[in-house]
């Protein structure tokens, strides 16, 4: 999932300096991604995400 994501976001920001001439820094890119990872881990089966990945993405206790 991190490869994916990581992947897609330099992709799209690629497209969007050369197609649209807009441009996000690294720090920009980096916590939207984090964001998106965050959310997706947060979507799956809660009981089944182990303890270490929950304190890795700050994901709460449930």
């Amino acid at each position: 999932m991190v490869l994916s994501t990581t992947v897609y976001y330099i992709w799209y920001e690629r497209n969007n300096r050369i197609f649209k001439n807009a441009y996000r820094s690294p720090q920009e890119l980096r916590a939207e991604a984090y964001e998106v990872i965050r959310v997706c881990i947060m979507e799956k089966d809660y009981g089944r995400v182990p303890e270490n990945l929950k304190n890795i993405w700050g994901l709460p206790d449930s």
